[in-house]
This record gives C-alpha cells, sequence and structure tokens, in this order.
C-alpha cells in the first residue's frame, strides 16, 4: 500500500490551521467567526492568493489547490449544522411555529432570492444562473446565523425563535 505524500494533505493542513487562527482572533475581537471564515474562504481560494501565484510564488503555499476536495468537509459541516438544529426541533414545536417557518420563511426566502438574482442578473449573469445564486444565497442564511445566534446565547428568547423559525 502507497503511503501518502506530505503535500497531498496541504490543503486540509491549510484549512485546519485557518480554523484555528480564526476562530480564537475572531472571538477575541468578538466578531462572529462564520465572518472570519467567509473572508479567509476567499482570500485562500483560488481567485483570493491563488491569482497571484504567478507573481509571488509564496502565495501559491497559502492556497488551496483543489477547492472540490475540501467540498466534503464543508458539507459535513453542513450535515452537522442539520443535525444540530435537528436537535433543537421536535413536532410539537414546530407545529407551534408553523405560521413562522411557512409564512415569514417562505417570505424571506422568496425576497432574498429575488433580491440576490437581480443583483446578479444586473452584474450581467444569465437568467438561469441569476436564480441559481439567488436560491443558493437565499438558503445559505441558516448557515450563517444559526452560529451567531448560538454564540450570542439568543436562541431562546423570542427574538431569537422566531429568527430561529424564519430560518427553517
Amino acid at each position: 500500500m502507497a503511503h501518502p505524500a506530505p503535500g497531498d494533505f496541504k490543503d486540509v493542513i491549510l484549512f485546519l490551521a485557518t480554523a484555528g487562527i480564526i476562530v480564537p482572533l475572531f472571538r477575541r475581537w468578538k466578531i462572529s467567526p462564520i465572518l472570519g471564515f467567509l473572508g479567509a474562504g476567499v482570500l485562500l481560494g483560488p481567485s483570493g492568493l491563488g491569482a497571484l501565484g504567478s507573481l509571488a510564488p509564496w502565495a501559491a503555499e497559502l492556497t488551496i489547490d483543489s477547492p472540490k476536495e475540501l467540498a466534503q468537509l464543508g458539507e459535513l459541516g453542513v450535515v452537522f449544522l442539520m443535525f444540530m438544529i435537528g436537535l433543537e426541533l421536535s413536532w410539537a414545536r414546530l407545529w407551534l411555529m408553523r405560521r413562522y417557518v411557512f409564512g415569514l420563511g417562505a417570505l424571506q426566502v422568496l425576497g432574498c432570492g429575488l433580491i440576490v438574482g437581480l443583483t446578479a442578473y444586473l452584474f450581467g449573469a444569465s437568467v438561469t444562473a441569476s436564480a441559481a445564486v439567488g436560491a443558493a444565497m437565499a438558503l445559505s442564511s441558516t448557515a450563517v446565523v444559526m452560529p451567531i445566534l448560538t454564540e450570542s446565547r439568543r436562541q431562546h428568547v423570542q427574538a431569537g425563535r422566531v429568527t430561529f423559525a424564519v430560518l427553517l
């Protein structure tokens, strides 16, 4: 059985090192680490420092070479998020929140999807791409807002419960 070369794990090590730096730093600054992860993803991606690879060889060492391979870690994070949301729910609680879930939640997805989709269309994207980007961004708000609610310990106050229901 062949052993993997040390360079085979560069992307995973860079990802874990970034997480180990971003989370404590952003918590110290009292900023959500979610924003740090978004910024780090932009910076370390092929369109960030990766675009400087030909001008600065050191930038290639700080760039995620194959984002598709790291996508599995992101999918695992989404699975854990959905599991945590499932732990918060019961059928009785879902029934109590039905107006918020199906009323305000649907309105939030449609409104955000339309705004983001129209913005993408105005920036030159096709109708199909604009609709896909709008839908993806409208649905991704759960992944951003839920950890913020949990960090600030607001998920059990009235506004937090309504926000949770809308994001659901």
